[in-house]
């Protein structure tokens, strides 16, 4: 079975314990073929260092969602600086962490496209995932998205359905619609419990960033996120 590439976009910012467990959950997935960008945004905290530290075996996770797993250590890490990012050239490997350093705060949006910027550049990925650092994945949901994209050739983005950490049962989104009325965006499913009334795949007037899967030829096309958008 063929496995696109995915190239996974995480956004720090003095964050490192969330940010480290959002990781550890991403190198346990199932889906074989993907890389894992992580963008700092000018940390002032020691968030380098820690997840350094956490990709070299020496700082354990700990989860109520899994089994921290000392196998996979240590996590090969590649690490730049922004400016020079772009200039650089990557020699690739598969699920290597590569850490990307800001010089200053670029919010979300231009935060996310220097990793997309990166990714376009040295991986050729088939898919771009923006996720949240305060997210934690279940072990087949990338591969659910994937299988589901490449079924489906009018698709151009995916996106899961999301709980919320501490009520695992219950409900955040289910993708969202666009209230015209308000100029506002609301969450399908939000606060409802799980009771499989979302188990059909639909489609959604847009999906959430937290959880954002993107087929490169979509980008490509559109082009990167509004930088204004902070």
């Amino acid at each position: 079975m063929n496995n696109p590439s995915v190239a996974i976009i995480i956004l720090n910012w003095n964050g490192w314990s969330d940010t480290i467990e959002c990781i550890e959950s991403v190198f346990q997935i199932n889906y074989p073929n993907f890389n894992v960008l992580l963008i700092d945004n000018n940390s002032s905290d020691d968030s380098n260092e820690k997840i350094k530290d956490y990709a070299e075996g020496q700082l354990n996770v700990i989860s109520k969602f899994f089994n921290y797993n000392p196998n996979n250590k240590p996590i090969e890490i590649s690490t730049y600086i922004n400016k020079k990012s772009q200039s650089q050239n990557y020699l690739h490997h598969n699920k290597n962490l590569i850490l990307i350093k800001n010089e200053m705060n670029y919010g979300f949006a231009e935060g996310n496209n220097i990793g997309i910027r990166f990714a376009l550049k040295n991986l050729n990925p088939d898919y771009i995932l923006l996720l949240n650092n305060d997210t934690v994945v279940d072990k087949n949901f990338l591969a659910e998205m994937i299988n589901m994209g490449e079924n489906n050739k009018e698709i151009g983005i995916l996106g899961p359905k999301i709980y919320y950490y501490n009520k695992p049962n219950e409900i955040w989104s289910v993708g969202a619609k666009i209230s015209w009325k308000t100029c506002r965006g609301i969450h399908i499913g939000i606060n409802e419990i799980d009771n499989g009334q979302y188990k059909e795949k639909t489609e959604v007037e847009y999906v959430s960033g937290s959880a954002f899967l993107i087929k490169t030829e979509v980008i490509r096309k559109i082009g990167l996120l509004d930088k204004e958008f902070f």
